[in-house]
């Protein structure tokens, strides 16, 4: 039993300095080979930091310009497009009250099928 014993040890002695001496000849040579300080410089591009941008610069004659947008007219999409075809609430479909009393009606009551 002893024998078998010393056996093992000096067995797994021999394993793990082959294996120590596998690990100290073929790691150094997996390792990648450290890089120079400037090995980026064809890869990534410099950083600028944007410009901040300018604040609106207000008209000089405030009180004409707001006289003139005064005097505008605005006009709307949609109106000056109905006036312009001829077209009407009544051609195109129900009106609003039409449609509001419509839902407001109660719902068919089902009959119950016995």
């Amino acid at each position: 039993m002893l024998f078998a014993q010393s056996s093992c040890n000096t067995l797994l002695i021999i394993l793990l300095r082959t294996l120590l001496f596998t690990y100290a000849t073929f790691y150094p040579s997996t390792r990648s080979p450290p890089q120079a300080k400037d090995a980026h410089a064809g890869v990534v591009r410099n950083y600028t930091a944007p410009t901040p941008p300018q604040a609106p610069a207000l008209p000089t004659d405030l009180a004409a310009e707001l006289s003139k947008f005064d005097a505008e007219e605005p006009t709307i999409g949609a109106t000056s497009a109905a006036k312009s075809t001829g077209s009407s609430t009544e051609e195109v479909g129900e009106g609003a009250q039409e449609f509001l009393a419509f839902l407001e009606k109660d719902l068919p009551k089902e009959e119950a099928h016995h």
